[in-house]
């Protein structure tokens, strides 16, 4: 007994990161513009919506390593309590396993867990703000619900190697609401919005921090079904679900004009000015 105590721990680790495979660069995949039905997608063959979603880049899932490079930063920077914040949280295993998780660099190249939704962002945050010199003409950022569901698509249809929807669920940047719960009399979804956002403050309602996820886990498995339809908390962290970035070029606009674009909205939640 007093050896499969000691083994379980470690077992629960290596199950937790088998069949990753290993990343030590930031890759991103260029998506072309397409016309998809996000329904058909999510599992309703019956409705007929045809939406654009632009061309755009998505990493790959944030590794370690490139977690532990935002960490070395803002330990210089900030203070030490805002930097314990930041790091993975208890999902991701036992004391034992996190210590090991956190402090030996056989784990760096796999996907980045136990990182809260705010965590995610603030991550996004920083590379902004590192990449972008005299004024900021590109923006890293959590994907789009459709954003995810177009990579899926053109990569699963293109054949290319890929980590999405495999061992490690995605943030997205989209808000969870109730809205896909209206059904009509076939059980299908009235009104359904893949992209409805809203940048929650720390003093909101708990309710009001709930983000949806999407994707495939070791935890859980839906079949072409790719989006979680339980709430998943802003502030929390959880052992199978990682996150990526989109790569956006930022548009200037003119100041006489009201930019009511969602890049200026999340330049504004994170403090940036445009320059």
């Amino acid at each position: 007994m007093r050896i499969l105590t000691r083994i379980l721990p470690l077992l629960f680790f290596v199950l937790l990161f088998a069949g990753t495979t290993a990343s030590a660069q930031q890759i991103f995949y260029s998506i072309p513009k397409q016309e998809l039905n996000l329904y058909k997608m999510i599992g309703n063959e019956n409705k007929k919506s045809i939406q654009t979603i632009k061309e755009f880049e998505i990493s790959k899932q944030v590794t370690l390593k490139e977690y532990k490079e935002y960490l070395a930063a803002i330990k210089k920077d900030s203070s030490e309590a805002f930097y314990r914040t930041q790091l993975p949280d208890t999902s991701i295993g036992t004391k034992a396993v996190r210590e090991k998780y956190l402090n030996e660099k056989q784990y760096e190249d796999f996907p980045v867990l136990g990182i809260s939704w705010d965590n995610a962002m603030n991550y996004c945050k920083w590379k902004t703000i590192k990449e972008n010199k005299d004024s900021i003409r590109i923006i890293y950022r959590l994907p789009h619900c459709s954003e995810w569901l177009s990579a899926h698509y053109y990569l699963e249809n293109t054949k290319q190697k890929h980590d999405l929807n495999k061992n490690y669920s995605d943030w997205t940047l989209a808000t969870y609401d109730e809205s896909f719960f209206l059904f009509n009399k076939a059980n299908e979804p009235i009104n359904f919005f893949f992209d409805h956002f809203y940048f929650h403050s720390s003093n909101d309602a708990r309710v009001l921090k709930r983000k949806r996820v999407m994707g495939n886990n070791f935890f859980y498995q839906q079949d072409k079904k790719f989006m979680d339809f339980a709430s998943f908390y802003a502030n929390d962290g959880y052992k199978y679900i990682g996150f990526r970035c989109v790569k956006e070029q930022v548009k200037s606009v003119p100041k006489e004009l009201n930019d009511k674009s969602l890049s200026t909205s999340l330049l504004n939640y994170w403090g940036i000015k445009r320059k």
